[in-house]
């Protein structure tokens, strides 16, 4: 191991602390090194006591999976980086051998950030952009993932298309007529300010497997508010599956039956409706009705149909840590602001 940094950069009591930006379990934070546990390997603590033993890796705050961290320089130009091997006096970035410190850099030098004046993080560096996300933008956050058979997941993403059940996919769900069906766009946004703040997302799809884009004959809107974390809305705009539309919820912690935790074979609203669920509810009888939000103002979108960006010269999207795609099936992550409580687990 090359010589381990000087316990005196670790901590957040002082300025001259090293940043760093890891995965606590729940999403991508900011925060400061505890101690090190190896070469690459790091105990971290976000401001709200949070702890996780992590590696470094050269990723942004936004690719940050479960037990990774990262450490963010500036070099003289303002260019910035992740760095992938950190020791006492050098590190690695960008794939260069940098002098790291914590003043403006010079040749052959990176400034590296500093988390700030005290424990909460206050005045900390940042300059990546990780403590300004939009609202709007793809990456972590609560954790919840619409996939293109027609449920949302928590916690992670899913391809499973067959054999749904309370137990498959293993993940806490909602399920909104789900089975092999196709998702053609995905429009989302968020509305409002703290404390009030609502995220819509609305799904477009078809009852097959090879519909296409503006052909949609199953259309759904998920509403979550910060103001009620531990229930969602649900809005059906149109629906064409040759059943009445299935809604229903899952947490993976209880696979003591499909009933008694609302499975899918609960009915739900029907088209033209919505429905307020709480987690634990298939079908809410003192749902309170909502009108569906104008496509037009979800101004954040994926298309998923192939045929349509081609004939349009638009480009494809791209596989990468938020975005998945297995020919038609796959799920997108979008990011919610505040935590989501799902049965009694937050995201």
């Amino acid at each position: 191991m090359a010589k381990p940094i000087n316990k005196k950069f670790f901590g957040s009591n002082n300025n001259k602390n090293i940043k760093v930006q890891f995965h606590n379990g729940i999403s991508s934070v900011p925060g400061f090194i505890v101690k090190q546990q190896g070469s690459k390997k790091f105990l971290c603590q976000d401001k709200d006591g949070n702890q996780a033993s992590c590696f470094l890796v050269p990723k942004k705050h936004d690719k940050l999976l479960p037990n990774e961290m990262s450490i963010t320089v500036k070099d003289k130009d303002g260019n910035v980086y992740q760095t992938s091997k950190i020791s006492g006096k050098t590190l690695t970035a960008n794939g260069l051998i940098a002098v790291w410190l914590f003043i403006v850099p010079g040749i052959g030098e990176v400034q590296i950030e500093e988390s700030g004046e005290d424990e909460l993080l206050t005045n900390c560096d940042d300059f990546e952009g990780d403590e300004t996300i939009d609202d709007d933008e793809l990456g972590p956050f609560a954790a919840v993932f619409l996939g293109t058979n027609s449920y949302l997941t928590f916690g992670a993403g899913s391809t499973q298309y067959s054999s749904l059940s309370n137990i498959n996919p293993p993940l806490s769900k909602i399920f909104v007529a789900a089975g092999d069906n196709s998702m053609q766009v995905i429009r989302w946004k968020t509305f409002g300010t703290a404390p009030n703040r609502v995220f819509i997302a609305r799904y477009e799809g078809t009852n097959s497997t090879d519909g296409a884009y503006g052909e949609s004959n199953m259309i759904f809107e998920y509403r979550f508010e910060e103001q009620y974390p531990e229930k969602f809305k649900i809005y059906c705009i149109e629906n064409a599956r040759y059943y009445s539309t299935q809604i229903g919820l899952t947490d993976v912690c209880d696979q003591s039956g499909y009933l008694n935790i609302g499975y899918w074979s609960l009915n739900g609203p029907e088209p033209g409706t919505g429905k307020v669920l709480y987690p634990g509810e298939g079908y809410a009888s003192d749902s309170i009705p909502f009108e569906p939000t104008d496509p037009e103002l979800l101004t954040k979108s994926i298309i998923f149909d192939y045929e349509y960006l081609e004939d349009n010269n638009l480009p494809e999207p791209t596989s990468n840590e938020t975005l998945y795609f297995n020919e038609d099936d796959g799920f997108v992550q979008l990011r919610i602001s505040w935590p989501v409580i799902f049965n009694g687990v937050t995201y």
